[in-house]
């Protein structure tokens, strides 16, 4: 966080540059690191147990022996329900925790009596016969790189967890499997060696950082906020790595259009479906479009929600039909950097959108990334607050609720300086609250003002409980801010393109929508921000009297 304790947002070359100390790459960093290495060995020494008062070499036994049966039945699973994909996922673990524990046998076993050790030569031979069976290879050159793809993949969903945890019993427990992972890190770095050839090599690296450090100090805040920089840089990777996807050099032509004079209409994603479901909404649609006063206006975003739909078909027909209530006019960010509405072909604007869909992929994690991040290192200090929820009032209600001596008239309402508090949180630049007041209205701005004031008060409504997303909460019902469900990613998702048909919908007399949480949350923001787009609900646009004047096209 910066000095005003803002979630910054950094690169994979940032984090890098934070965690590189921890790193055994003497040939890479010219034997600066040497002081480093040597602490983070006598951590490792120290915490992972081969001291027997930390984990005792028995217990190492029990749980890698359970480990491996575990992974012998989810394969017989995986087998009988004929899931070649988990199969695969399956091989490729046992294939690391084969070196693994090949490894320990062969250098630490001698030194353990329990009974679990005549485990061991039962479970590599087991491991060959799989391996020979689906014709694996088990290349002693390659075991680095084998081990380099699955220890990450193991470390860094367990420091997620740990993340979460409250219980101290919970913890404690995460503990003992943390130092049993650690030790896992001990044999593949002194007796096999470290691969640092791979690209995986560095999220390894990262996640001993942070487990290290926590077994360490004992600091779950610290580790919340290292997962949290560490997930947003390797997103930052996604985003960027994507970006060769981008032409950037084809630029769509576009044929300019007056609409100086009529009715511009933004239709939500969902009325489409209702236009193609419903023969009301259909033949109300219909007719509507033969209206010489009114134009249909879609975006970019209509379309890569058509790319989270399932089956070709349906794509093609969310396309025609928004192609035909649109007549292919669109809201896009013209060379100014201010929205225009055009006429463009959308049959080329979908091939464009396709090409970048990976980086919107990575956009859309990065919302649910900073999304499940709040709780654990921003809001937790506004839960003692919560009870001042604005409920039904608003946010102008807010700014006007002082009188003329600077006495607040209602008490329970939230002040200011709170509300600029969790703006420094959610909000996008650093404006207060009364900046944002009018801050767009009918003068036009540059679309990333527009979206960033959209998205900074959206943000600001669900901390306040007015209109917020119905997300399910994962541990506290009654946290200020929702620690999500991963089966509640699809809502956070879809947020993410609601503020963007919010911000290009800004051009528009209407937002159509049939979404009444949306609807609330949209009228709120507009006010607020002095924006003259109207939300409306379908059901009550489509009985406005001014539709009882059929004036059609000629």
């Amino acid at each position: 966080m910066d000095d005003k304790g803002k979630m910054k947002v950094i690169t994979m070359d940032d984090v890098t540059d934070k965690i590189i100390d921890f790193a055994d790459l003497e040939s890479q960093l010219e034997g600066k690191l040497g002081e480093k290495i040597s602490e983070i060995r006598k951590i490792k020494e120290e915490k992972i147990g081969m001291k027997e008062k930390e984990l005792s070499r028995c217990n190492i036994c029990k749980m890698l022996v359970l480990h491996l049966n575990i992974l012998f039945m989810e394969l017989e699973k995986a087998m009988r329900e004929n899931d070649s994909n988990a199969k695969c996922a399956l091989l490729l673990e046992m294939k690391c925790y084969y070196w693994l524990t090949k490894e320990y046998s062969d250098k630490l076993l001698n030194e353990c009596n329990c009974d679990y050790r005549i485990e061991f030569g039962r479970i590599l031979e087991n491991l060959k016969d799989i391996f020979v069976k689906d014709g694996i290879v088990l290349d002693v050159n390659r075991r680095k790189c084998d081990i380099c793809k699955i220890l990450p993949c193991e470390f860094f969903p367990l420091l997620d967890r740990t993340c979460i945890l409250k219980a101290e019993e919970d913890i404690n427990s995460m503990v003992e499997e943390l130092r049993y992972h650690l030790t896992l890190a001990f044999i593949y770095e002194e007796f096999i060696g470290k691969c640092t050839d791979c690209e995986e090599y560095i999220e390894y690296i990262a996640c001993l950082r942070f487990l290290c450090d926590f077994l360490e100090n004992n600091n779950q805040q610290k580790l919340q906020q290292d997962v949290y920089y560490w997930k947003i840089a390797t997103n930052n990777d996604a985003i960027w790595s994507s970006a060769d996807a981008l032409v950037r050099n084809e630029k769509l032509s576009w044929t300019d259009v007056d609409l100086k004079n009529q009715i511009k209409i933004y239709l939500d994603f969902n009325i489409y479906q209702r236009y193609e479901k419903e023969d009301r909404v259909h033949d109300f649609f219909e007719t509507l479009i033969q209206r010489e006063d009114v134009a249909i206006v879609y975006s970019g975003t209509h379309l890569e929600e058509i790319m989270r739909m399932g089956g070709e078909e349906y794509k093609a027909k969310r396309i025609e039909s928004i192609q035909k209530l649109t007549g292919d006019k669109i809201a896009v960010v013209g060379a100014d950097k201010k929205t225009v509405i055009c006429i463009q072909d959308i049959h080329k604007r979908f091939g464009i959108v396709k090409k970048y869909w990976k980086m919107n992929v990575a956009a859309e994690e990065r919302v649910c990334i900073q999304a499940e991040a709040r709780e654990h290192l921003c809001l937790h200090e506004f839960e003692e607050n919560q009870e001042k929820a604005i409920g039904s009032s608003s946010l102008r209600g807010i700014l006007t609720n002082i009188d003329k001596s600077g006495k607040k008239i209602i008490e329970e309402l939230p002040d200011e300086e709170y509300l600029n508090k969790v703006l420094r949180y959610v909000g996008i630049g650093d404006r207060d609250i009364r900046e944002y007041a009018d801050a767009l209205g009918d003068e036009k701005k540059e679309f990333s003002e527009v979206r960033a004031s959209i998205v900074s008060i959206a943000g600001l409504l669900n901390i306040l409980g007015l209109h917020g997303d119905k997300i399910k909460r994962k541990t506290n019902p009654g946290a200020v801010y929702p620690i999500y469900h991963r089966d509640s990613f699809q809502t956070i998702r879809s947020s993410y393109y609601d503020n963007d048909h919010l911000a290009f919908a800004t051009e528009c007399t209407y937002f159509v929508t049939t979404d009444k949480n949306l609807y609330n949350k949209a009228k709120e923001i507009y006010c607020f921000l002095g924006v003259s787009t109207e939300p409306i609900l379908l059901s009550n646009f489509m009985e406005l009297e001014i539709w009882k004047n059929n004036t059609k096209k000629s």
